[in-house]
């Protein structure tokens, strides 16, 4: 860095400057900025064009900025001599509670069902105006790289709060990508605040890493928890993702008992996102068991709830799981019919990995009636989906491209 450029900014921009080196990405939005600097948007704007032009800050699209590496380093230098381990702090935290407002709204908009937490973060000079899912998808596609490295960030500085909740409200980001950059999150939140909610979300990701002794000793120590504190809602929570690992293990018997002391629990206090995902769960694990005709009556009544309660996220997952057992059982036709709705549903809301999935098993109907052209429009469909998300099973879809050559 040119001396004479940091000398010449003046007093505001150079604290900007240094201030901005407690990000944790190099690359940063106004919004971040503007609550670093604890100042409104349109003077940050101005300074962080001041910086552009000093040649200190690259902006690359309009509104998104970043330092080039060894500017980061001269700015934290300055930082450290000039404003001091107080003003640091407090700026991280400005720049956490700004994230954490947002990725909360985000999240409830995408999942408006799922259980709430509550948080104290202020949302900052510059807060991000997001009106529905498809706004809320869009900014953590945007941002969701700058939060997992802010969650770290907050570990680090032993901020546990603002650590667990933004991991937290990461969770239907962090669903499109690789498990091994899930579990990651959910350690760090776990090892900052002993949280039953992160032992699950953890359990779940180990489940799909073959660590599943892992995962069942953080589900024994979370339900141990929940008794303890008389939650009987968390205890069903945890019951939920103890029922999807014995399913990935196989192990039917015991995954539809789990099921079963979920459901009573959520029945016992009346909570009907969580009977249905119950109901759709134990219907899964029926119909991988063979029992085609158990998983409807239980996915159907799952269906009654989430139609009651709106809850289209859970209705486009049922769908698959009805689509499924109508398969298994040869009725082609309502598979078909089950399959795209889902479909339908997953594109309308955004959901890229369900859209993969439920393409592949429509290919697989479409196949078995001999539709092979549209077998092979829905397994090409899936695949490009499943290559955008980075998701292990493009390699499965491949190998049912390449039989049909």
């Amino acid at each position: 860095m040119s001396s004479w450029s940091y000398q010449a900014l003046t007093t505001g921009a150079a604290r900007l400057f240094r201030l901005l080196s407690v990000h944790p990405e190099p690359g940063f939005s106004l919004a971040a900025a503007a609550a670093i600097a604890e100042a409104p948007p349109q003077p940050t704007a101005g300074l962080l064009t001041e910086l552009t032009r000093a040649n200190l800050l690259d902006e690359h699209t309009p509104g998104r900025y970043s330092f080039h590496d060894l500017l980061r380093a001269c700015a934290a230098e300055q930082a450290d001599r000039v404003d001091g381990p107080a003003e640091l702090r407090a700026a991280s935290c400005r720049m956490l509670d700004s994230y954490l407002h947002t990725a909360y709204t985000a999240t409830r908009l995408i999942d408006p069902h799922r259980d709430p937490i509550t948080i104290t973060a202020a949302p900052g000079p510059a807060p991000v105006p997001l009106d529905d899912d498809t706004t809320a998808r869009a900014w953590f596609a945007a941002e969701g790289a700058s939060i997992a490295a802010a969650v770290k960030h907050a570990a680090d500085r032993g901020l546990d709060a603002r650590c667990w909740q933004l991991a937290w409200a990461l969770r239907d980001h962090l669903d499109l990508g690789p498990w091994h950059d899930q579990a990651a999150v959910w350690e760090l939140a776990l090892d900052a605040a002993a949280q039953v909610r992160l032992s699950r979300l953890l359990a779940d990701a180990y489940s799909h890493l073959d660590r599943t002794e892992d995962g069942h000793a953080l589900l024994d120590a979370a339900r141990t928890q929940c008794r303890a504190t008389d939650d009987s809602i968390g205890e069903a929570h945890v019951h939920l993702i103890q029922a999807r690992l014995w399913m990935r293990q196989r192990l039917y018997a015991e995954g539809s008992a789990s099921g079963r002391s979920e459901l009573a629990l959520y029945r016992s206090a009346d909570h009907l996102t969580g009977q249905a995902s119950a109901l759709n769960t134990t219907g899964w694990i029926h119909t991988l068991a063979g029992d085609h005709e158990q998983a409807l009556t239980h996915c159907e009544q799952a269906m009654t709830i989430l139609e009651r309660i709106g809850d289209r996220h859970s209705q486009a997952a049922t769908l698959d799981s009805l689509g499924h057992a109508h398969h298994q059982l040869g009725r082609y036709d309502r598979a078909l019919a089950y399959y795209e709705s889902a479909l339908d549903l997953y594109r309308e809301l955004g959901g890229d990995r369900g859209a993969a999935l439920v393409l592949r098993s429509l290919a697989e109907t479409r196949h078995a009636t001999g539709d092979l052209p549209g077998a092979s429009r829905a397994w090409q469909e899936s695949l490009r989906l499943f290559e955008q998300l980075g998701h292990g099973d493009a390699d499965k879809v491949r190998a049912r491209l390449a039989e049909l050559q």
